[in-house]
């Protein structure tokens, strides 16, 4: 990140990771319109492992926030299950 302060390079990144790495007015940024930038993102839980009663609670209600959010038009994407890789309940 020291390059692009130093201006050595420029970078392509989040807003929070912007103001994470510098203190504002330390670098200029300016917002990518054209063409779209798109991403994936991942909700993800350990394969091998169960979680904790808190984690899989939490976990549930971003799954359903964001299945919500997709089948509502207020989000663009479609939901990817991974069914397969489930953890074993812990006996």
């Amino acid at each position: 990140m020291s390059l692009v302060s130093d201006g050595l390079a420029a970078t392509i990144m989040n807003s929070p990771a912007i103001q994470r790495f510098w203190p504002a007015g330390s670098v200029c940024a300016r917002r990518i319109v054209a063409p779209e930038v798109m991403r994936t993102i991942s909700l993800a839980r350990p394969a091998k492992r169960s979680l904790s009663f808190a984690a899989e609670a939490v976990y549930e209600v971003v799954k359903r926030l964001a299945i919500e959010t997709v089948k509502d038009g207020r989000w663009q994407g479609k939901p990817i299950f991974c069914s397969d890789v489930r953890p074993a309940v812990s006996k």
